[in-house]
């Protein structure tokens, strides 16, 4: 459970008490939690039992999801960068709700419930405190992820990931030249750029727009790198196995790091992959 922003809970189990439904108490109680907008319950109103009794859409969830828009609209940021920090944001609690409550549907989660009843009532009001928090909780943490000098998870998660894909893209890059090096120079070619690109993608992805542009080219430069390696494997066969086999067997200092500089990479952007995956799924 979400222990902060206890006071938005309390308000809003008061707010649906008052006679509100479940989207207008979860507005009317975050208006009053500093940092987040003041909207009018009113946007609420036609979130009774789902949309318009519909069963689809937990209201409370709805609410949250309209004050969180609001939120990200006044962070001062473009409209499409506004609408993708809503978007990201909605996400989290989407992800966090339905792993409290098991679903995102009201008919779904006050099934075997009679409309109306006091079981009905008690667990609307605890979905609706719980849902107050959670947004609150939810803009508060992006609050802190933004500060000046303060990292998120989430943002060395991104570092990393990008930066590995940065290793991978050096990798790419480094086998390419090697196809058409010199076999007596392959391993210190190979090794050399790919440690320099893995570092310069790490470099890369910690500075300004600017220096993360020049990351994005370093990827898609490594994924063209990647492709032409392809495709130059099939046209020489030979040639490419000739070049390929000493450079993945053992060999010099070097070069072992340069592969495990490449595993690190790989695993960092297998492990956050996955990570996506059970997020979103």
């Amino acid at each position: 459970m979400y222990i902060r922003h206890a006071r938005a809970a309390d308000s809003a189990r008061e707010h649906y008490a008052a006679g509100c439904n479940c989207a207008q108490a979860v507005i009317g109680a975050l208006a009053e939690v500093p940092g987040l907008p003041s909207l009018s319950p009113s946007l609420g109103a036609g979130y009774t039992t789902g949309i318009g009794g519909s069963g689809c859409v937990c209201g409370a969830l709805a609410g949250g999801v309209a004050v969180l828009g609001e939120y990200a609209s006044n962070r001062g940021l473009e409209p499409v960068a506004a609408r993708q920090l809503a978007e990201e944001l909605s996400a989290t609690l989407h992800a966090r709700f339905a792993e409290c409550f098991g679903a995102a549907c009201c008919r779904i989660i006050k099934r075997g419930q009679t409309e109306g009843s006091d079981e009905w009532l008690a667990h609307c009001t605890l979905l609706i405190e719980e849902t107050a928090r959670m947004v609150a909780d939810v803009a508060a943490d992006h609050s802190r992820a933004v500060a000046p000098g303060r990292w998120s998870a989430r943002d060395v998660l991104s570092v990393a990931r990008r930066a590995a894909l940065g290793g991978l893209a050096g990798g790419g890059i480094a086998l390419l030249a090697a196809l058409f090096a010199p076999v007596a120079h392959l391993a210190s070619a190979f090794s050399a750029v790919v440690i320099v690109l893995a570092l310069a993608a790490i470099i890369l992805e910690l500075g300004g727009p600017g220096l993360r542009r020049m990351g994005r080219v370093l990827r898609t430069s490594g994924v063209t790198a990647a492709a032409l390696l392809a495709v130059a494997a099939l046209l020489v066969p030979t040639r490419a196995a000739a070049v390929l086999g000493p450079l993945f067997a053992t060999g010099p200092a070097t070069l072992v790091a340069a592969r495990a500089a490449l595993a690190v990479c790989a695993l960092v952007v297998a492990a956050s992959a996955a990570f996506a995956m059970k997020r979103h799924r």
